[in-house]
């Protein structure tokens, strides 16, 4: 257990010596400060006008699984679309960034370190394949689980400061949400790490592993979904993808596991 810290602390070294890996741990906790903030002050004036268009649709067409009653939603006005917004847009933001921090970190330990050489210079060093590899995993997972924690944070402190503001009490999280931001995020963070293993192991040049990012858009299909059935139903099916994505995720992670060894990174 000792070996693998020492690798979980020479990881986190080389996230700080890594410009884009650093930025994507703190970059998402610092932007949503600044973009929640600016969405509460202006009341979701400045929103898209398809975000807009859908926080609408889904709080008039059921506001009680918004936290809120018919007669209240009328008082708040655009502070309603706010709370959407919060409530169902925000967590997929929160999923994206889980796996971007993760999927960097992923990567400026396995790819870049292959790329460069020095992967095999680890492998010659006491600790054993395994401690290394895991140690790299963990710390990965680490770095994705601070971005995905302070993105909930912020989130929720938000939420909150809009109803004891506008609603006079605090927020109640529904199952719904808990699945939406918790259990979806949790899924990302951890598909990111196969995902990143497979392109570490495979990809010729850093444009292949930068393409491999994109794979984190996936949780703006929950948007065109949102719009498309009702909240009710939404939360419903969110439920089960985020159950189904959870395991699948953590199959793909133990799979990827048993695919890498110290030839995948000193052959290739």
């Amino acid at each position: 257990m000792t070996k693998i810290k020492t690798v979980i602390l020479k990881e986190f070294w080389t996230y700080f010596g890594s410009r884009e890996t650093l930025y994507s741990i703190i970059l998402p906790a610092v932007s949503m400060v600044f973009v929640l903030s600016f969405v509460i002050v202006t009341s979701s004036q400045y929103i898209t006008p398809q975000s807009r268009a859908l926080a609408y649709k889904q709080i008039t067409s059921n506001p009680q699984l918004f936290g809120i009653t018919e007669s209240l939603l009328q008082v708040l006005g655009d502070d309603a679309i706010t709370i959407a917004t919060l409530i169902v847009q925000i967590p997929m933001v929160i999923q994206i960034f889980s796996f971007i921090s993760t999927y960097n970190a992923i990567v400026a330990s396995f790819a870049f370190e292959r790329i460069n050489k020095t992967m095999e210079v680890l492998f010659a060093s006491p600790l054993s394949e395994s401690e290394i590899i895991l140690g790299k995993i963990i710390a990965s997972i680490i770095a994705g689980t601070l971005t995905m924690l302070s993105g909930i944070l912020i989130n929720v402190a938000s939420i909150q400061y809009v109803f004891i503001q506008h609603v006079g009490r605090l927020w109640t999280p529904t199952l719904g949400y808990m699945f939406l931001t918790v259990a979806m995020s949790i899924s990302m963070l951890l598909f990111a790490i196969p995902i990143g293993l497979t392109l570490s192991v495979r990809a010729k040049d850093a444009t292949q592993i930068k393409l491999g990012g994109l794979v984190g858009i996936m949780p703006l299909l929950l948007f065109l979904l949102a719009s498309k059935v009702p909240p009710q139903k939404f939360f419903s099916i969110v439920q089960i993808i985020g159950l189904t994505s959870l395991v699948v995720s953590i199959i793909l992670v133990c799979l990827s596991r048993r695919l890498i060894n110290r030839y995948s990174f000193i052959i290739n």
